[in-house]
Parts: C-alpha cells; sequence; structure tokens
C-alpha cells in the first residue's frame, strides 16, 4: 500500500493515486498517512453513493466506476482529508480551490443522479434495454383482424 497505489481498493470508488493527482504533495501534507486518506476515500465514495443510488436504487451501471466518477470522488476524499490540515501564509487558497472542485464534483454527482446530465464512459450495455409494452391481443387467442 502507497499514496501510489492504483488499485482500487473495496469499497473504494478512487485510488490512492487519483488523489495524489488531485494534489500532488497530499503524502507529505498527510505526513504519509495512509489509514486516514483511506478513510477520507471510504467516506466520499459513500457520498457519492448515496447520491447516485436516487438514479441507480438497485444496481450499478458498471463494474467499476468509470473515470469521470473516479475523479469526482477522488476531489471529495481529497478535500476531506486536507479540511484537517493548518496553512500558514498563502496556502489557504489551495484550499479555497479545493473547496470549489468539491462542490463542483458534488454538484456533478447530484446533476448525474437527476438525469440531468450523463456518463459518457464505462457503462454496461449488456442487458440494459428499455421493456415495450404492446397492446393487448384482439380476436380469438390473440389473432384476429382489428
Amino acid at each position: 500500500m502507497s499514496f501510489t497505489d492504483a488499485a482500487l481498493d473495496t469499497g473504494h470508488w478512487c485510488t490512492r493515486r487519483e488523489c495524489t493527482d488531485v494534489f500532488a504533495n497530499l503524502d507529505n501534507v498527510l505526513q504519509h498517512d495512509e489509514d486516514f486518506l483511506n478513510r477520507c476515500i471510504a467516506s466520499a465514495s459513500q457520498r457519492a453513493q448515496s447520491i447516485l443510488r436516487g438514479r441507480w436504487p438497485a444496481s450499478w451501471p458498471f463494474t467499476t466506476p468509470p473515470e469521470e466518477v473516479r475523479q469526482a470522488v477522488s476531489t471529495l476524499a481529497v478535500y476531506r482529508a486536507l479540511r484537517k490540515t493548518t496553512y500558514s501564509g498563502g496556502a489557504l487558497e489551495i484550499t479555497d480551490h479545493l473547496k470549489a472542485d468539491a462542490d463542483d464534483a458534488l454538484k456533478w454527482l447530484h446533476a448525474i443522479a437527476d438525469s440531468e446530465l450523463h456518463l459518457t464512459s464505462g457503462l454496461q450495455t449488456e442487458g440494459i434495454g428499455r421493456a415495450i409494452a404492446g397492446g393487448a391481443p384482439e380476436g380469438e387467442f390473440g389473432f384476429g383482424a382489428r
């Protein structure tokens, strides 16, 4: 396990590597506390899942979260992780940018859940379709003229 790990852990919708892509110096700022980052990833993943359950209450239309969802979750996880950090000087601007990015990620997730926006990658297409209901059969045994 490390901050450069690019494999999804069970229940996580982003990796530690994706979090360091959001904030390059994350491992140093968090003093290499991977357990804390894992808790932030789990929390951000659960938040995204709870939002998206509004659109997909029974099952996900993907086996692995698409990259765009993973980016949103990693942004939320990094923001959650850095909220505990005390900055001095101009670094406060960094947290303002991260907060704005996290707010954008939440708005995007809500727009996906409300069907205002749609995922563009990683969706399962097999077995997904729309049921079409026809009219009732007419005539004897459903055969006959209208």
